[in-house]
């Protein structure tokens, strides 16, 4: 009997869809305890239908997929019409920024769907 080859020591990783949205528009989040929420946008159904905590550990992130966002959905600063994500925070984070007198866009303001990149 040959014993089969050994794999390889790392084999090299691909990234989720998520995984590599959020690389790129994760900037954005808003962390409480290392810990955040976010919706993707899902074209197959064409609403922000893919829900997710995300959390950081020692510099990683580990993303796990939640039925529904528990957070607030974040409806402030500029709106950029093509960021494929939605962000949340905490009931204490939108209370400590609106002791601050500051406002947020109407709830029609959050979008519906991400628009093509204007690169």
């Amino acid at each position: 009997m040959v014993a089969p080859e050994p794999l390889p020591a790392a084999l090299p990783r691909t990234l989720t869809t998520v995984e590599a949205v959020f690389a790129e528009w994760g900037a954005r989040a808003s962390w409480t305890g290392n810990v955040t929420e976010i919706a993707l946008w899902s074209s197959a159904a064409g609403a922000f239908t893919d829900y997710y905590e995300v959390r950081r550990v020692v510099g990683q992130l580990y993303f796990r997929s939640i039925p529904a966002l528990t957070r607030r959905v974040i409806r402030r600063g500029k709106e950029d019409p093509s960021c494929p994500l939605v962000f949340t925070e905490t009931e204490a984070e939108y209370r400590e920024w609106l002791q601050h007198g500051r406002t947020e866009r109407p709830a029609d303001d959050v979008p519906m769907k991400p628009s093509a990149p204007t690169r």
